[in-house]
């Protein structure tokens, strides 16, 4: 499957993941934070105007998604 997304759809991707505890030292402290004992992971407020790219954002994203496997 091929699919176009732009900058907006991979934040999106990104917020609605939610990393294994596992991986949260692997994420940069601006992006979110875990509360709640841990239990519950909150994203900041991901701009469209940061300095990371989209790539690296999607990368951010997967590495979330795959925490799970």
């Amino acid at each position: 499957m091929i699919v176009d997304l732009d900058r907006k759809d991979i934040i999106s991707l990104l917020t609605g993941s939610q990393p294994n505890y596992s991986v949260i030292d692997k994420i940069p402290e601006e992006f979110g934070y875990y509360v709640d004992g841990f239990n519950i992971w909150r994203w900041n407020d991901i701009s469209e105007n940061m300095s990371y790219s989209d790539e690296q954002l999607y990368d951010l994203y997967l590495m979330c998604k795959n925490s799970w496997k």
